[in-house]
């Protein structure tokens, strides 16, 4: 868990706490909130897309980083 601030385009400061989890298997079905996504899928750790939300990247960069082969 990884927590930062950011400042929004308006100036704003928003505060994140971050649970990011790393899946290897997955059943069922995703299940879009139309109001809150425009978008919802599985990703490879290695192709992060470059438009990821700012505060998510630390924490996703540090286990990729620790966990090299």
């Amino acid at each position: 868990m990884k927590k930062c601030s950011i400042l929004t385009p308006n100036g704003d400061k928003v505060s994140n706490v971050d649970i990011v989890y790393i899946c290897h298997e997955y059943t069922g079905e995703l299940k879009m909130q139309a109001s809150e996504v425009s978008q919802l899928k599985f990703i490879d750790i290695c192709d992060l897309p470059e438009d990821i939300f700012p505060p998510n990247r630390p924490a996703i960069e540090d286990y990729i980083n620790k966990n090299k082969t």
